[in-house]
């Protein structure tokens, strides 16, 4: 299905917000990290152990953040290139509701499914 210009500019404004919102979710993840690796420096042995475990947690949201915001431009790229809405898998398109609730995604509910090994799985 071809988006007409004002759908592709109502999604890409959608995505930015997105985008917006994921950077700023980043910005405060950073600087959280951050004080974490300080007080990770000050930390004495006998709590470095909880302080390791909330740097590998940071580490980790860090890591998701940006997965997101990489995910957000490349379904920028697909708008663009009209193939927004389209699992990359199946070749189907994705329903309004999926969509909606993942504006980045870029597989159907079941490709999704299968790509996590939940064959047969329904939501």
């Amino acid at each position: 299905m071809e988006l007409d210009e004002e759908t592709k500019k109502r999604i890409k404004r959608m995505l930015m917000e997105k985008r917006k919102e994921f950077e700023e979710k980043l910005a405060k993840a950073r600087e959280t990290f951050n004080e974490e690796i300080r007080a990770r420096d000050k930390a004495t042995k006998k709590h470095l152990g909880d302080y390791n475990n909330r740097f590998y947690i940071g580490d980790d949201r860090l890591n998701t953040l940006i997965k997101c915001l990489r995910k957000i431009d490349e379904a920028m790229e697909r708008v663009d290139q009209g193939i927004y809405g389209i699992c990359q898998k199946c070749g189907q398109q994705i329903p309004l509701g999926r969509l909606m609730a993942v504006p980045w995604t870029e597989h159907c509910v079941p490709c999704k499914n299968l790509s996590n090994g939940r064959v047969g799985a329904v939501s």
